[in-house]
């Protein structure tokens, strides 16, 4: 016990000295594994980082992650996530909250197109920031919609997240993907309701709700039919056994871009800005990934998964006082370090310590992947807040903090109802078609 507990203080000592130091958080876990593996396991172990390095990134699966990123980029360029949110808003701002609600259902549909929350709240808020502060929608519930709303990306697939897992883990991301249908659904369905219940009891500076004609509501199906076909040409693909995740997410790019095609979007700076945007997503992405693999070997080789398994088993700790005290450390961590890395940096440690637990590994796929968006809506250092701030810098910092919380603490009753139920995440995956 007290050499586990010692190697605990040499990581999160090491871990917090390269990162005040300024470094990259992907760059610090990787320094972190690389001098674990020179001074605590010896052996010349660190030789293996180059063929560490290929053995994560040689791998079919990881493929899917640029392909998604490139779809949403060719969304967003194309004109496709503008038509979206213009043809979303006549169905559902009619309702108390008006087009807040649109934030949410607009920024769902983009996130299971693109799988990033990231890049959900950017393309949404691009659009909806400017259309709204001319409606006079109040910045607190405006921009705290945006950042709650892109957080159903982690779960609703192609959840990147839910990639990065599987590929780490070994499961299914086929299965992954269909698990997080209805714990992204019910979250979205919860956002609405405390939107709608507050604007109706609470907010009293929103301004008044529109009632689009019926017509206006069907021709804008008409705009939203192609995003809703590129979604079920995704999702059904995997869902019947059709094709991989990485091959959908090839389907899924040539149906943008055919879509962008029509819509007369496509030029050489349409592409450019497509190419640009997703290359530095997937570097960024993939650096996390390497400097994590480097740090996972350390610790395996190590034993410390092996080791902290055994120490819960020798002090008789339920399963779910160790699911609560997995939550409030990655409550905490996700104030101080971004979500991905996070992720990454814990998943070696804690998956082999709650399988032993008997958690479902697909169900516990999709808890981390909510692990992820709350991290992604927590300050200092969450990622939405930070872009809806770039997006809106003559707002306060604080106000988008105080709009986004509220989904925060939607996203822990959600957590709590998939304990209680975890059939929400499990059972549509029984029902699939055979997938590789």
């Amino acid at each position: 016990m007290e050499t586990l507990f010692f190697k605990f203080i040499v990581i999160i000592a090491g871990l917090f000295g390269f990162v005040l130091t300024g470094m990259p958080i992907a760059i610090a876990i990787g320094g972190l594994g690389l001098f674990l593996l020179i001074f605590m396991v010896g052996g010349g172990m660190a030789g293996l980082i180059g063929e560490a390095q290929v053995a994560i990134l040689n791998s079919f699966v990881m493929v899917s992650i640029p392909l998604f990123i490139l779809m949403g980029n060719i969304m967003r360029c194309g004109g496709i996530t503008r038509r979206l949110y213009e043809a979303v808003s006549p169905w559902v701002s009619f309702l108390p909250g008006g087009f807040l609600h649109t934030n949410i259902v607009s920024c769902a549909i983009f996130g299971a197109v693109s799988g990033s929350g990231v890049a959900g709240v950017a393309t949404i808020g691009t659009v909806a920031i400017p259309e709204l502060k001319k409606r006079k929608y109040p910045p607190r519930q405006l921009l705290g919609s945006i950042a709650g709303g892109g957080t159903l990306a982690t779960m609703l697939p192609p959840s990147i997240p839910l990639i990065l897992y599987g590929a780490w883990v070994g499961e299914s991301v086929g299965k992954l993907f269909i698990a997080g249908i209805f714990p992204g659904i019910l979250l979205g369905v919860m956002m609405m309701a405390y939107i709608g219940v507050m604007a109706i009891f609470g907010w009293r500076t929103l301004p008044a709700r529109e009632h689009p004609s019926l017509k206006l509501m069907v021709l804008s199906l008409f705009q939203i039919m192609p995003t809703i076909m590129l979604i079920f040409s995704v999702l059904g693909s995997i869902y019947f056994g059709m094709a991989t995740p990485t091959e959908s997410a090839g389907i899924g790019c040539l149906i943008a871009f055919i879509i962008s095609l029509a819509y007369r979007e496509v030029n050489w700076k349409m592409l450019k800005e497509t190419a640009s945007a997703t290359i530095q997503t997937t570097s960024a992405v993939f650096i996390i990934v390497v400097g994590a693999y480097v740090f996972s070997m350390a610790i395996s080789m190590l034993r410390m998964p092996v080791q902290l398994v055994e120490w819960v088993g020798a002090y008789d700790i339920s399963p779910m006082m160790i699911l609560f005290f997995t939550t409030i450390m990655y409550m905490i961590l996700g104030c101080i370090i971004d979500p991905t890395s996070m992720i990454m940096i814990t998943l070696p440690i804690m998956y082999p310590l709650m399988m032993d637990m008997g958690f479902d590994s697909i169900w516990f796929g999709v808890v981390m992947a909510l692990y992820v968006g709350m991290g992604a809506v927590t300050p200092p250092l969450g990622l939405h807040l930070f872009i809806i701030i770039g997006l809106s810098p003559e707002d306060q910092i604080g106000e988008v903090i105080k709009g986004s919380m509220p989904y925060f603490f939607i996203m822990v009753v959600g957590l709590i109802i998939l304990v209680l139920f975890p059939q929400i995440a499990t059972w549509l995956p029984t029902k699939m078609a055979m997938i590789h």
